[in-house]
């Protein structure tokens, strides 16, 4: 972004909570900014134009900061995002899979893309369940981007928004397995079951985070259409399916 058009740009065509919150921080530093000197100050018309010159180049400056800022983190979960992807690539050419799987939900979560990076290495030990894990979380962030989609163009959610949220619990019990999995192809190393079930914790979680703005949907459209004869109820749950305490962990 342009340095001197970063403000102009933050204020006529905003996107989304972050600008929001930024054109907030904006307004907090020229006010400062501006209550400062002139508290300070003997005070003129002239003056306070200048201030309010100046004021303005601050928050410009703080703006093109946090853009930029912005810009570098999106370069480096790109790059992340592209790691994963290679994981998947090499999985289905090394199984002779015909059908492309694009991971093209997953910048949906930033959080996700950097936690599963972060775990990459279980890959060398079942490319598999990796694959699998890579694969379900993309589908279930999937279903997100389409049901957010439809509502901001629509005003309305899908009609089959409950089946929907149905399969994304589905989806999230089969990853949680994949992870769970991951226990019979592990060294066996004490210190390696405590980083296994940390990374599920973790990726519990993470998911969890998606499941529930899913879950807000399925209420919401349940709201809208109201409770009739073809409402679909789905249980949902935030437990957990294993626990160390259980004694799945050796």
């Amino acid at each position: 972004m342009n340095g001197q058009n970063s403000l102009i740009e933050l204020f006529s065509k905003p996107n989304g909570e972050y600008d929001k919150r930024l054109q907030f921080e904006v307004v907090a530093i020229i006010v400062l900014v501006i209550w400062f000197f002139t508290y300070y100050f003997k005070t003129t018309y002239g003056f306070i134009i200048i201030l309010l010159l100046f004021g303005l180049l601050v928050a410009n400056s703080y703006v093109t900061t946090k853009k930029n800022d912005i810009s570098d983190n999106n370069k480096a979960t790109m790059i992340k995002l592209n790691k994963l992807q290679h994981y998947v690539n090499l999985y289905i050419k090394q199984k002779n899979i015909l059908k492309e799987h694009k991971l093209d939900a997953m910048y949906v979560d930033s959080n996700l893309i950097i936690f599963l990076e972060s775990i990459s290495e279980i890959n060398e030990y079942n490319s598999r369940l990796f694959f699998l894990l890579l694969k379900g979380t993309n589908n279930i962030l999937r279903i997100k981007r389409d049901i957010d989609n439809f509502y901001e163009s629509n005003g309305v959610y899908p009609e089959n928004t409950s089946e929907l949220f149905e399969i994304a619990i589905e989806m999230k019990s089969k990853c949680m397995n994949d992870l769970h999995d991951f226990i019979y192809k592990l060294p066996k190393a004490t210190r390696i079951y405590k980083y296994l079930s940390q990374v599920i914790n973790r990726y519990h979680i993470l998911i969890l985070r998606v499941l529930d703005s899913i879950h807000f949907s399925y209420i919401e459209n349940n709201k809208q259409r109201g409770i009739n004869s073809n409402t679909k109820y789905v249980t949902y749950s935030t437990v957990m399916p294993f626990q160390d305490s259980d004694g799945f962990f050796p």
